[in-house]
């Protein structure tokens, strides 16, 4: 990752689009949830607010780790994972136009499920 990449503090709006829980049996809706949050990208990381009431559930720990990035102009990709290894995020921004989604999944092994977080996120 290079540092010009991330030189610059961004910060995005998002509303959720749709969380659900997979499991054996089906997927099910999440409906307990924030419809909007707000995230930053500095230091390698992204910041959630650390009020856990002003961010999404699946999103345990405030920061995530940045692993892989590439900016291109006006685009943007991420990928990395919270402090415990155990949810994961994507972002892609910019491809359709002035906005970008966000994906966090969290697969949690003893219960035999997986949750996953979809918003539609704008620049700030």
């Amino acid at each position: 990752m290079s540092s010009q990449v991330l030189a610059n503090l961004d910060v995005y709006s998002c509303d959720v689009k749709q969380n659900i829980r997979v499991y054996d049996g089906g997927i099910t809706e999440m409906t307990q949830e924030v419809d909007s949050f707000i995230f930053s990208v500095k230091s390698n990381k992204i910041v959630f607010s650390k009020d856990s009431s002003k961010r999404p559930r699946i999103a345990f720990f405030s920061e995530f780790d940045i692993r892989n990035s590439n900016r291109d102009g006006d685009k943007l990709w991420l990928t990395g994972q919270d402090m415990s290894d155990t949810s994961i995020f994507s972002f892609n921004y910019g491809d359709e136009g002035n906005y970008g989604y966000l994906v966090i999944s969290h697969i949690d092994s003893s219960w035999n499920r997986i949750r996953s977080l979809i918003a539609r996120c704008i620049e700030l």
